[in-house]
């Protein structure tokens, strides 16, 4: 089944043009991912340490929620920087279909799930702003790592259904679609 008939989606374009430009913005993007992750994670030790005072201040699932959204970027960045380096130094800019669904899958799960991070943070926000009194009730550990663990349900659950459906369609012969990364 696999042959030399077997769709390809091809890299076309880039943000930054030219091979220095490619490999600055790798090193920027891991630079600015790790730079959130590392010190939540810092923070996460931190708190680890003194369990006693696990929520003495007001912000500490602020960080959690934080950490697990810096870890989705880095995940992020890890499902589409392999393929950008190999494209870049192998000159060809073509994927198997195998590849590029499982990218698209990767994708919609960690952007779904970040999006739903991000509302789940603001909801923190809204309660710390609103209900100060109630927020360690109303955003304990268990609740926070609710949150995280259905965004990233939800995220899954819809990757499943969106990547199923846009590859269920049949392509008869190889097709150019134009990667953004």
């Amino acid at each position: 089944m696999g042959s030399a008939m077997e769709p390809t989606c091809m890299a076309v374009t880039y943000p930054i043009a030219g091979p220095t430009g490619r490999l600055l913005q790798i090193k920027v993007s891991v630079i600015g991912i790790t730079g959130l992750y590392v010190p939540s994670q810092a923070q996460q030790c931190k708190r680890q340490e003194e369990p006693s005072h696990r929520y003495s201040r007001p912000h500490s699932p602020v960080y959690f929620l934080l950490s697990h959204l810096s870890f989705m970027d880095i995940l992020h960045i890890s499902n589409i920087i392999p393929q950008m380096i190999t494209n870049f130094l192998s000159g060809t800019r073509t994927i198997s279909f195998a590849i590029c669904g499982f990218q698209v899958f990767l994708s919609v799960i960690l952007l779904g799930g970040e999006c739903l991070l991000l509302a789940a943070m603001s909801y923190d926000h809204y309660v710390a702003i609103f209900h100060p009194l109630y927020y360690a009730m109303l955003m304990s550990y268990s609740v926070s790592v609710l949150l995280v663990a259905g965004s990233w349900l939800v995220g899954t659950r819809n990757s499943i259904v969106h990547t199923a459906y846009e590859f269920h369609v049949s392509f008869c012969e190889p097709r150019v679609i134009d990667h953004y990364f």
